[in-house]
C-alpha cells in the first residue's frame, strides 16, 4: 500500500511539474508576444515596476493562471535587452530644449543636453551615461571664457571618434554681445572651448539664435571631419537679418567667416552632411505678410560656399481666434512646426527624410497642428506625397495636435524614427505625451507612447514662470542603441504652483549578435500585407496579425489624415487574418489603412488606381 501511495505521489508530482513547466512556458511565450510589440521588449522593460506587474497580471489572467506565474520580470527578459525611461535631469531647475548624441565608437556613451533656466547658472548642463542610458550623471560645462556666459539653445553631435561637439549661445549682458560657442570633449566629461564662432564681433544689438551643428563624415568628401554650424542672425538693421553658416577644419578651435545664405525672412535652420560632403540646410520662411509659411531645403555642392534652393512644402499659419487658442498656448510661443531632416547614408540610396508641421482646418471652429513625413531620392527635386503622422483613430478624435517633431534613421535597416508631442489621448486637446512613430521599409507604421502619462504643457514653466517646453526635442541612433529625449513634468503640485520642466529620455539597446525577440516569438500587432498595391480592381485584401483578443478596427484615411471610411470593426481572437474589402467607391489616390486596437495600432500606405 505504501509503495502504491509513493508511486502515485511521484506520478502526481511529475504531472504537476510538467503542467507547471508547460504553463510557465506559455506564460513566457505570451510575455514575449507582449514585449515584441515595442522594441522587442525594451519599451515594457523600461516602464515602472507597478506597470510591469500590471502587465504580468494581465497575461496571467488571460491564460487563466495563478499568481505563481507572475515571477520576477527581469528573469523573463533576454539579458541582451536593456532599456531606461524616466527623468535624466535629476530635478534641476527649469529644463527644456533638449538634444542628444551617441558616441560613434562607444554606443554605451551618450550625452543629453538642455537649457537650464536657473538665474545663477553661467554654464550649460550635461547629462552623461556610460552604460547605454541605463543610468545618468548630471555634469556642468566649464563657464565660457570672459566676458561671456552660457545662454541657451544647446545642440550636441558625436565627433568622428568617441567624443562630442556641444554648441550653445553665449552672451555678454553688459556689452550687449551675443555669440555662439562650440565645446569639444573626447569622452563627454571633460570639455574644452575654442574661439567664439563669430570672430571679433563688435558690441551691438544683434542677436544669434537657434544654432545646429553637423560633421562631415563622408567617405568621398575632400573635407572629411569638417564641422558645420548654422544659425539665425537678427540684426538691428533688418536688411542684415538672415540665416548663417560657418565651418571649422580644426575641431572648433577657429571658424570661417559666416556665410549669409538667405534674404532675411528664414528662421530655424538645421544643417546635415551626406556621404559625399554635400551640405543640406533646412529652414522655414514666412510669406504673404506672415499668413503662410514655406519649408525649404538648401543644398551646397561646394562645401557650404554656394547653395541652391528647393521647396519641401508649405502650410498656412494657425488662425489665432479666441475659440482656437489652445494650440498656440502649448509652450506659450505656439506649436512648433519647423522642418527637420535625416539622411539614410546607404551608398546606393542616400535618401533624405523630412518631417514638418502644418495646420489643418477641419471645420469653421476647429483647426489643429498636424505633422507630415516625406522623403526624396533626388536631393529635393521631387518629394513623396506627404504622409500624415499620428492619425490612428476615426474623425471624431482627430481634432487634437501633433507637433514639435524630431527625426532619425536607423542606418542598419533604413527604418525612420519620428519623435513628437501629441494630445491625441486628451479629448480636450490640452494634455500631451511624447510619442514615437517608426516607419518600416515595407510601409508599416508602428506607434508608441513614450511618456508614462499625459501632462499639461501649460503647467511646465521655466524660472520666468511662463509656460515653455522649448522649441525642439531630440533623438539619436547608432547600431542597436536608440535614444529619444523630450521635456515634460508630471509632478502633482497644489493649485497655483507650476512645476519646472524636466528632461526625460527613453533609451533601448540590444547586444550585438543576439537575434531580435520578434524573430523568435509570435508576430506583434501589424498589417503584414495589403494587395494588390496599387489596387486597380476595386478590391483590396488586407492581412493583419492580432496578438490579443478584443475589438479590432480597420480604417482608411487620405494621406493627409482625413478620415475616409471604416472598413470593419469586430471582436477577433488572437491570430492572423486576411480580409477582402470592396473599395470601388473610393477615388484614386494615396491612402493610409490603420489597424486600431485597445492596446496599440499600426498603419500601412496603399495606392488606389481606377
Amino acid at each position: 500500500m505504501l509503495f502504491r501511495v509513493l508511486i502515485f505521489l511521484i506520478l502526481f508530482s511529475a504531472t504537476a511539474f510538467a503542467q507547471f513547466t508547460s504553463n510557465e512556458e506559455a506564460f513566457k511565450h505570451a510575455l514575449h508576444e507582449e514585449l515584441a510589440k515595442r522594441d522587442n521588449g525594451a519599451w515594457l522593460y523600461a516602464r515602472s515596476e507597478v506597470y510591469r506587474k500590471t502587465v504580468l497580471h494581465h497575461i496571467a489572467e488571460k491564460l487563466h493562471l495563478g499568481t505563481a506565474y507572475q515571477k520576477n520580470f527581469h528573469e523573463m527578459l533576454p539579458q541582451s535587452i536593456q532599456s531606461f525611461s524616466g527623468d535624466v535631469s535629476n530635478d534641476q531647475l527649469g529644463q527644456e530644449e533638449t538634444s542628444v548624441a551617441i558616441s560613434r565608437s562607444d554606443p554605451n556613451r551618450i550625452v543629453i543636453t538642455s537649457n537650464d533656466e536657473a538665474e545663477d547658472v553661467r554654464s550649460m548642463p550635461v547629462y552623461l551615461s556610460t552604460d547605454a542610458g541605463m543610468s545618468w550623471n548630471t555634469e556642468r560645462m566649464p563657464i565660457p571664457p570672459k566676458p561671456y556666459y552660457a545662454f541657451g539653445d544647446p545642440f550636441v553631435i558625436g565627433d568622428k571618434d568617441n567624443g562630442f561637439y556641444y554648441a550653445f549661445l553665449i552672451y555678454n549682458e553688459k556689452a550687449y554681445l551675443s555669440n555662439i560657442m562650440v565645446a569639444h570633449s573626447a569622452d563627454g566629461l571633460i570639455w574644452t572651448y575654442g574661439n567664439p564662432v563669430i570672430a571679433d564681433k563688435k558690441p551691438d544689438a544683434s542677436t544669434e539664435d537657434k544654432e545646429s551643428i553637423a560633421i562631415d563624415l563622408g567617405k568621398n568628401s575632400s573635407v572629411n571631419g569638417r564641422v558645420y554650424i548654422s544659425w539665425e542672425h537678427f540684426d538691428s538693421d533688418p536688411s542684415k537679418n538672415g540665416l548663417q553658416l560657418a565651418w571649422s577644419d580644426n575641431a572648433g578651435s577657429s571658424w570661417s567667416a559666416p556665410v549669409r545664405i538667405d534674404s532675411g525672412t528664414g528662421f530655424f535652420s538645421q544643417v546635415k552632411v551626406d556621404n559625399n560632403g554635400n551640405v543640406f540646410y533646412t529652414y522655414s520662411q514666412y510669406t504673404n505678410n506672415g499668413d503662410q509659411e514655406e519649408h525649404y531645403l538648401l543644398i551646397s555642392y561646394d562645401h557650404g560656399v554656394t547653395f541652391i534652393r528647393r521647396k519641401i512644402a508649405e502650410y498656412y499659419n494657425y488662425p489665432y481666434s479666441i475659440s482656437q487658442q489652445i494650440p498656440t498656448l502649448k509652450g506659450d510661443r505656439g506649436i512648433k512646426c519647423f522642418p527637420y531632416i535625416a539622411i539614410d547614408y546607404d551608398s546606393h540610396l542616400n535618401i533624405l527624410h523630412a518631417i514638418y508641421g502644418s495646420y489643418y482646418t477641419w471645420n469653421d471652429t476647429v483647426s489643429t497642428a498636424v505633422l507630415y513625413y516625406t522623403n526624396t531620392k533626388d536631393e529635393g527635386q521631387s518629394w513623396t506625397a506627404p504622409l500624415a503622422i499620428g492619425f490612428e483613430k476615426d474623425s471624431s478624435s482627430l481634432h487634437t495636435d501633433r507637433f514639435m517633431p524630431w527625426i532619425g534613421v536607423d542606418q542598419t535597416n533604413g527604418d525612420v524614427h519620428i519623435l513628437y508631442y501629441s494630445s491625441q489621448e486628451d479629448p480636450g486637446n490640452i494634455k500631451i505625451a511624447a510619442n514615437r512613430a517608426i516607419i518600416h521599409q515595407d510601409g508599416e507604421i508602428v506607434y508608441t507612447q513614450l511618456s508614462d502619462s499625459l501632462f499639461n504643457p501649460l503647467q511646465v514653466t521655466d524660472y520666468l514662470t511662463f509656460p515653455f517646453i522649448g522649441d525642439y526635442t531630440g533623438c539619436a541612433m547608432i547600431g542597436s542603441t536608440f535614444v529619444y529625449t523630450w521635456t515634460e513634468n508630471n509632478k502633482e503640485l497644489p493649485a497655483g504652483l507650476y512645476p519646472d520642466g524636466e528632461i526625460y529620455a527613453y533609451t533601448s539597446s540590444q547586444s550585438a549578435g543576439v537575434p531580435a525577440m520578434h524573430q523568435v516569438s509570435a508576430r506583434a500587432l501589424s498589417i503584414f500585407s495589403a494587395y494588390p498595391n496599387p489596387a486597380t480592381s476595386g478590391k483590396l485584401t488586407v492581412g493583419i496579425a492580432v496578438p490579443n483578443s478584443g475589438t479590432v478596427s480597420l480604417l482608411i484615411s487620405s494621406i493627409d489624415g482625413s478620415f475616409v471610411n471604416k472598413l470593419f470593426s469586430e471582436n477577433l481572437a488572437k491570430g492572423t487574418y486576411e480580409k477582402e474589402f470592396d473599395i470601388s467607391g473610393i477615388a484614386s489616390g494615396d491612402y493610409i489603412i490603420s489597424l486600431e486596437t485597445d492596446y496599440g495600432f499600426a498603419q500601412k500606405k496603399i495606392v488606389i488606381i481606377k
